[in-house]
């Protein structure tokens, strides 16, 4: 119990970590409390992931010290601003955003309800987890998962938290680091699985509802919405069960979670004029995002396209009429799709976007934004019934045409952007192929950004019919008694129908997380034993300590859990020739006279990692080259860690 507690205050560290700074930094600068509440989050991040490139082109590390300077600095530029503000009688409070936020001022009843719905709709998501993981170092042995563990060891270990290089030791390439650079503060007291744990609580549990529960203060006054819709935009599996707890797309997830509170922003803006910093603070909140998971920066500039032309488009047609307006519209929506045609011709986006995903009917992609499910493909190991979640897009889809007009455009534009994305994924090939290549064209990741405007409306749906109901059942001819008694049929109503909408995914979600945790889709890459194992022989190896192995049979979880590093670290054969070299030819150590150079040039002390409880064909697939060791001579046996043998490597001594 007492490590589960110590891992949601690290989650709610992080979290604070991730938003105030940002939002000190905008209010200082004169913006709104509730806006720059709302666009801290991505702030703070676009920040320090620009500062993460430069610092490692400066040769600076990047560690806890040196986050928190930076982090401090940011809040005490925003803190010197407003006290220069204040100096010269220059600030404005009391502006409509403020109220536009948080309902009405001095309403703290409708502050309470948002801060309650995140609160226990965070709460339930972390019980669920723990009951689903056991411990709270729990280490997550999904394909992804190597990747993110690893990458939090790397920047520990590097002080390189950049995007452009600090994942070349693990992946080979470039990586979206801006989740990992923030498991600096949590690192040095904790191990890399509990670090990870708690860094993906703060996404799911804190980040995301309280986002959620800023989207819809800017459309509810009332308590009802406020309450529910963290709960809804947390009823879909594909946040964050497939996403984050069992495929272990942390950048991914970490842009999800920011999402919610930057539309809540965007939709403050929209309502005043936009000048140049707004479209300022707009640009920087997308980079932010693009920052954290380029697949929903893309995502985010497409939405930004079609907001711009819904901006303009009533200046446009009126400027004139018949063909002069028609020509005016044309022209604005050629230049609105400048962006998108650009997407098109990038090769990178192309490649991505071309990523085998199979053969889907259009049909079965075309129904999967209704049904948020695809009832053809299968991308979970969980089995998920075809209309578990249509109560919830029904929701949305209601609310959104109730609210439409009020809630202003922003909400709907992110809802339209997100189902088109999810069409897209199912057209034939094609150049439109690129519009979703920043996540390779993966469709439950927009069903993901979809979940959140249906949330929001579904949740302004669920008190409209509420209060309908309230109103209906007390009648101002009946006695207070009748009166209260109608108050608690539709607070019953209210819950059973949120119940209802979010129950199907308790379970889906604690059976997701276990499959990625505990009973795996495939051989475990350590088993407990082994873990414990390797930490106490890893603590005896030499600090030059340097594994070969094939990944999956745990070698390359060596850096994660102990002080050596492995040569391969990712599950696929990433990294410089040499390293894809051994990968394919390792096997060929007393024969290949260049596997013994290699090693040398690699240097420090060499060990082998070998795991019996390991696929054959997998291992075949990926690292043929250890595929069939002869260990009779050339290794010599260190430890036994359950299934697994840890070898001296001496061929080439």
């Amino acid at each position: 119990m007492v490590g589960w507690v110590a891992l949601v205050l690290a989650a709610a560290v992080v979290s604070l970590l991730v938003a105030v700074p940002g939002a000190t930094l905008l209010a200082g600068a004169g913006t709104q409390r509730p806006l720059a509440i709302a666009a801290g989050p991505a702030v703070t991040v676009a920040i320090v992931g620009v500062a993460t490139v430069v610092m490692s082109r400066l040769g600076i590390a990047w560690d806890a010290r040196t986050a928190v300077a930076l982090l401090a600095a940011i809040c005490g530029a925003g803190a010197l601003a407003a006290a220069l503000r204040r100096r010269r009688g220059t600030t404005d409070a009391g502006q409509p955003e403020a109220e536009a936020f948080t309902g009405q001022a001095g309403r703290s009843r409708a502050l309470a309800a948002s801060v309650f719905g995140a609160v226990t709709a965070g709460g339930a998501q972390v019980a669920l987890f723990a009951r689903a993981v056991g411990r709270p170092d729990a280490l997550l042995q999904n394909t992804d998962a190597m990747v993110q563990l690893n990458l939090i060891a790397e920047i520990e270990r590097s002080g390189d938290a950049s995007m452009l290089t600090a994942a070349i030791p693990v992946t080979g390439g470039n990586y979206p680091t801006a989740w990992h650079a923030f498991s600096v503060f949590l690192a040095p007291f904790a191990s890399t699985p509990f670090v990870f744990n708690a860094m993906a609580v703060a996404l799911f549990a804190v980040l995301f509802p309280a986002g959620m529960g800023m989207l819809t203060a800017t459309a509810s006054r009332g308590t009802i919405a406020r309450i529910a819709a963290p709960w809804l935009a947390l009823a879909a599996p594909w946040f964050p069960g497939l996403m984050l707890t069992f495929s272990a797309q942390a950048s991914g997830a970490f842009a999800i979670a920011l999402v919610p509170s930057a539309l809540a922003a965007v939709v403050l803006l929209w309502r005043r004029r936009l000048d140049w910093r707004a479209l300022l603070l707009v640009a920087v909140m997308v980079l932010g995002i693009g920052l954290a998971s380029p697949g929903a920066g893309q995502w985010a500039v497409e939405v930004g396209c079609l907001l711009g032309f819904m901006r303009l488009a009533p200046r446009a047609r009126s400027i004139s009429r018949g063909p002069l307006r028609l020509a005016a519209v044309f022209v604005l929506a050629l230049v609105a799709c400048l962006p998108l045609i650009l997407m098109t011709r990038i090769p990178t986006l192309q490649a991505m976007g071309s990523f085998d995903r199979g053969q889907i009917p259009l049909w079965s992609r075309f129904l999967a934004p209704v049904l948020l499910n695809d009832v053809v493909a299968k991308v979970s190991p969980v089995p998920l019934a075809p209309a578990a979640y249509l109560p919830l897009a029904v929701m949305g889809f209601i609310g959104l045409i109730l609210f439409r007009r009020r809630v202003g455009q922003v909400p709907t534009a992110a809802l339209a952007v997100a189902v088109l994305c999810v069409w897209i994924t199912g057209l034939p090939e094609g150049p439109w192929w690129a519009l979703v290549g920043g996540w390779w064209r993966d469709y439950p990741r927009f069903l993901a950004l979809e979940v959140i405007p249906l949330a929001f409306f579904g949740a302004l749906g669920l008190e409209a019919v509420v209060l309908w109901l309230h109103g209906l059942l007390r009648r101002p001819q009946r006695s207070a008694l009748a009166r209260r008694i109608a108050g608690l049929v539709a607070g019953a109503v209210a819950l059973a129908l949120l119940l209802g909408v979010c129950a199907p995914n308790t379970g889906v979600f604690r059976q997701l997380t276990t499959r990625g945790y505990v009973y795996l889709i495939h051989p475990p890459w350590v088993t407990d034993a082994e873990a414990l194992r390797m930490e106490a022989v890893g603590a005896q190896l030499p600090d030059d300590a340097v594994v070969y192995g094939f990944p999956q049979s745990g070698a390359g979880l060596i850096p994660v859990l102990t002080s050596a590093t492995s040569v391969h670290r990712s599950w696929s054969p990433a990294g410089t020739p040499d390293e894809k070299f051994i990968a394919k030819h390792f096997d060929e150590i007393d024969t290949n006279p260049r596997v013994c150079e290699i090693v040398s040039r690699i240097g420090g002390t060499p060990y082998y990692y070998e795991d019996s409880d390991i696929s054959d064909l997998e291992r075949w697939m990926y690292f043929p080259g250890y595929d069939e060791v002869d260990l009779t001579a050339g290794f010599e046996l260190v430890a036994v860690l359950d299934t697994a043998h840890l070898y001296r490597l001496t061929a080439c001594d």
